[in-house]
């Protein structure tokens, strides 16, 4: 009985006698707490000039918060912190429960904590706006660009197509005299051994009498060796024409004064007439082939 009644005694002296601590500032972390974050919290407060902080000698209970320990971090000669570490299970603003450090007492500090029901609808809302699948907006204006744009794109699409065909078909029409010329010096190549010296000439000339005409548009078919001269220097340089009328003047020989000529010296002219060919086409000499 007399224990209880000193410790009551005690406790009686320290709330009446205890003076209370100026709080200068206060800093949290996290600086924005829920209910049942772990919080530090630093409390500064003005050193009293009678007395020395103490830490407290028990931490106090509270139904609404946890305080799980309370320490004197700095005790200096103008202020002194205090840090405490909490877990509060009550949202809202709420009084920290009286904490005696030595003669002195911390007392009716405030802590505000929230909570994530606080940001709840608590009434019945507008009906939100059908979201759109991400990507919606994005595809919506491909798909007028492709309104606008498509009859153009394909417009420009066909006229190309169309201008690509024009140029193949020319091209082929344009290379068909060279392609049937070349047909005719492979035949005369395979059959060189057997064919007479004077069939090889009259048909290795004629024949280009004939590809020189329709490729050029000039009448080299009827026209003499010695006119052939002038109409070859308009199309050719004049070593390439020199070669050319030394071919035909020599196959003159072969028909009418039956003049012959080996297979050597006849695969020499067709070769000869095949580059030059070649080159009228635009072509690389050195890539004529039979």
């Amino acid at each position: 009985m007399r224990s209880k009644f000193l410790v009551l005694f005690f406790t009686l002296s320290l709330f009446l006698f205890s003076e209370e601590l100026q709080v200068v500032r206060s800093v949290y972390s996290p600086k924005e707490f829920y209910v049942g974050d772990m919080v530090t919290l630093l409390i500064y407060v003005k050193t009293p000039f009678e007395g020395e902080l103490l830490p407290p000698e028990e931490i106090p209970e509270s139904d609404w918060i946890n305080i799980k320990s309370v320490n004197l971090v700095e005790n200096g000669i103008e202020e002194s912190i205090i840090r405490i570490s909490f877990t509060s299970f009550t949202p809202g603003l709420r009084v920290l429960p009286d904490i005696y450090l030595g003669e002195h007492l911390l007392k009716d500090f405030k802590i505000q904590t929230l909570s994530i029901l606080d940001d709840q609808f608590t009434e019945l809302q507008e009906p939100s706006p059908q979201m759109v699948p991400p990507g919606t907006n994005l595809l919506v204006v491909f798909i007028l660009l492709g309104i606008v744009l498509g009859p153009y794109l394909i417009f420009i699409f066909f006229k190309a197509m169309i201008q690509s065909i024009k140029l193949a078909i020319n091209k082929y029409k344009r290379e068909k005299p060279f392609r049937d010329y070349y047909k005719i010096l492979k035949q005369l190549k395979n059959e060189i051994e057997v064919n007479s010296v004077r069939n090889f000439y009259v048909k290795i000339t004629e024949h280009l009498r004939i590809y020189l005409s329709i490729r050029f548009n000039k009448e080299f078919y009827s026209a003499t060796t010695m006119e052939m001269s002038n109409l070859l220097k308009s199309i050719m340089d004049q070593d390439s024409s020199e070669e050319l009328l030394s071919i035909c003047r020599f196959a003159d020989l072969v028909k009418f004064s039956h003049t012959t000529a080996s297979p050597l010296h006849r695969n020499k002219d067709l070769r000869t007439i095949l580059e030059i060919v070649h080159q009228l086409e635009g072509k690389e000499r050195s890539n004529a082939r039979i």
